[in-house]
């Protein structure tokens, strides 16, 4: 029986085969596998794997587990079978029952800290709060390596702060996302191997700026465990260059993880340019009691657009607007400059 080909093995492999067969406890069972190549490509190989059997309580043990618990966490997430580098993941849904047992467990106990391990963004509808059911702790620490045990049991513990920030954009679904429409599973470009990429510059938070689009977390989104006032930002302007300094203060009685994003927008652009682009940031760690200036500099390049015609970079004198962010969905100041 010769298979139809797949992603899997950068495009070598075959479909995935399966089949089911009734064990009894303590008798061995062999398993023959046969095939023949059909080509010489100098590329061949074979991956045979089991899936273990799932009792049918599973579920009910995790939900009398986390009733019974102070505080419960759940671990969900992807491995190398759902995403890596060869194939295209064909949806952001977590695989089998992983969100069914978020929901079960935030129900039977709403001190749930939710660890999302995956590499990219996964659909998370029980993290949206007009749910009847919704996960109000989160973690996403994506495949953060050997070592990643350790650095969440510090987090969950308090002996760490959460300090990242997201480097991408978490989208409510799949068709919201700027390829969709370009790259989607069901769209095979011409037929011939060949995929349009027609967002242009709006790729990631561009587009969601751009299209207004919801989002389940902004791009730059993160937490801490310290409270953080910002004070009033200065800008030193000098030519083509910009320092802006913001006095941030930790308001709590714990040390506070800040970063100050600085984002550039043309007030009225001569060509089509995003609205919101990320030239700048800071990442400060602020004690107790403290005062701590986050200094971003933005040199010419962060004005500069590409001119397609002149095949070069062209800086648009104009007004810019400065805006400082904790995300790109959460601006805390804005300053006018111009520059000529």
């Amino acid at each position: 029986m010769e298979l139809p080909r797949s992603e899997e093995f950068f495009g070598y492999g075959s479909v995935e085969a399966t089949a089911t067969l009734k064990c009894t406890a303590g008798t061995p069972v062999k398993l023959d596998v046969r095939w023949a190549t059909s080509e010489v490509n100098g590329f061949a190989a074979l991956r045979v794997g089991i899936r273990s059997p799932e009792p049918d309580d599973l579920m009910d043990r995790a939900v009398a587990a986390a009733a019974a618990a102070d505080a419960a966490v759940v671990v969900v997430g992807t491995n190398d079978e759902w995403e890596t580098e060869g194939f295209d993941r064909t949806t952001m849904d977590l695989p089998g029952r992983q969100d069914e047992l978020v929901r079960c467990v935030v129900a039977a106990n709403p001190r749930t800290v939710v660890i999302v391990n995956a590499g990219s963004p996964v659909t998370m509808d029980w993290a949206d709060p007009s749910e009847p059911v919704s996960a109000t702790a989160i973690l996403t620490p994506f495949f953060a390596g050997q070592e990643q045990a350790e650095a969440l049991t510090d987090i969950l513990l308090g002996d760490a702060d959460p300090g990242g920030r997201l480097p991408i954009t978490i989208p409510v679904r799949l068709a919201d996302h700027p390829a969709y429409l370009h790259h989607r599973p069901d769209h095979d470009g011409d037929g011939n191997g060949t995929q349009r990429y027609a967002e242009g510059l709006f790729i990631g938070y561009r587009h969601y700026e751009a299209t207004d689009t919801p989002v389940r977390f902004p791009f730059g989104h993160g937490l801490s465990y310290g409270d953080a006032t910002w004070g009033d930002g200065l800008l030193d302007v000098e030519s083509c260059s910009v320092t802006a300094t913001v006095p941030i203060t930790c308001a709590g009685d714990r040390a506070a993880t800040v970063v100050v994003q600085g984002f550039v927008e043309a007030v009225t652009p001569e060509y089509v340019r995003p609205r919101l682009e990320l030239k700048s940031w800071d990442k400060l760690t602020v004690e107790p009691g403290k005062t701590v200036n986050a200094v971003l500099k933005f040199d010419p390049t962060a004005f500069r657009r590409w001119d397609t015609a002149a095949d070069d970079w062209r800086l648009e004198p104009g007004e810019y607007d400065i805006v400082l962010s904790a995300s790109v969905n959460d601006e805390r100041q804005r300053h006018r400059i111009t520059i000529s």
